[in-house]
């Protein structure tokens, strides 16, 4: 669902994406500190009631049409807002997407620091190994797609950065990256 013409004309969102550990949550509390508009996607989800749990309890599967849905009639109302969740590049319509990214082997400590378990931590390295949350969004919205690595970059300067790409002063192109075979390799230490 593409927002109307009128509405778009009259906004700016970004979205900023990522695995789960790469920063999102510490760069929306950031841009709220400076009083930018915030939408927390799983938040979104949860209070439509556009979501549902596997059988584990824990995993939280939103429908991304709907959640689309909701957002093209939730998001006229705001006017200028960054969109935050791994979920987020879903929006069709957004003027620029932000995938932040973070080196597998930083995020297992990010990860395990958060009181992850095993079995979440390893999807999620998997997902950033493989460039899951970029490829998506390069796939939905091509140029309009930036990447910034947060593996060694302070919140305060990733944060510019994305206020870069949300004024469109500045884009980030995506980076070849080979960090899947970092992974497979650090995940095979020690096994014979």
């Amino acid at each position: 669902m593409e927002l109307n013409k009128e509405v778009a004309d009259n906004r700016r969102i970004t979205c900023i994406t990522g695995t789960p550990g790469t920063g999102k949550s510490t760069i929306a509390g950031l841009l709220e500190g400076r009083g930018y508009a915030t939408l927390e996607i799983e938040y979104f989800a949860r209070v439509r009631g556009i979501y549902s749990y596997i059988e584990n309890g824990e995993t939280l599967l939103v429908d991304v049409p709907d959640l689309v849905a909701a957002l093209g009639r939730f998001l006229p109302g705001l006017g200028e807002a960054f969109l935050i969740g791994h979920l987020s590049h879903n929006l069709p319509g957004a003027d620029s997407i932000v995938v932040l990214r973070t080196r597998p082997s930083v995020l297992r400590r990010r990860l395990v620091e958060k009181g992850w378990g095993e079995e979440k931590i390893s999807e999620n390295l998997e997902a950033e190994a493989l460039d899951i949350c970029l490829g998506e969004a390069v796939d939905l919205h091509g140029e309009s797609v930036s990447e910034i690595d947060t593996t060694n970059r302070s919140p305060a300067e990733t944060l510019g950065m994305v206020l870069d790409v949300h004024s469109g002063r500045r884009r980030y192109p995506p980076v070849a990256r080979n960090w899947l075979l970092e992974h497979i390799l650090e995940g095979s230490e020690g096994k014979v």
